[in-house]
Order: C-alpha cells, then sequence, then structure tokens
C-alpha cells in the first residue's frame, strides 16, 4: 500500500518471513544505494507471490519507522 504525505509518497510493502513473522517494510528512494526506480520496484511485487529481499533499519511502531528494502529477487 502506499501512505501519502506532505513530503512524498511512501511505499510500504507487508507479508510474512520463512518464520511465519509478520513484516512491515518500505522501499525508500536512497543516494546511497543508487536506489531511485522505487515505484518500478513497488509495483513488480505482486500480492500472494515470493520474493527474497535485502533490507536494512530497524521497525519502531511507536515512531512508524519501518526497515527498509533496498533489493528484491524472485
Amino acid at each position: 500500500y502506499q501512505i501519502y504525505q506532505s513530503s512524498g509518497t511512501q511505499f510500504v510493502v507487508y507479508g510474512t518471513t520463512k518464520n511465519g513473522e509478520y513484516h512491515h517494510f518500505v522501499i525508500p528512494y536512497s543516494l546511497w544505494y543508487w536506489q531511485f526506480n522505487v515505484p518500478e520496484i513497488w509495483k513488480s511485487l505482486e500480492p500472494g507471490s515470493t520474493h527474497k529481499i535485502t533490507y536494512y533499519g530497524y521497525r519502531m511502531p511507536t515512531l512508524a519507522i519501518f526497515e527498509n528494502i533496498v533489493a528484491v529477487r524472485d
């Protein structure tokens, strides 16, 4: 799903891990990872499909901070 904010759109992905844990992730624009194709990455993720992702960061629910996806593989 997408979250619309005054600073721009945040692309959010949610799913489960191999252990069955439920997670929310965001796909950020990143100069550090040279990632500027965020809408294309987000749109390529089909609901119900399985992907391997590379991510960094921590989930802090009280601050609405999510782990960040930097790579997606099928």
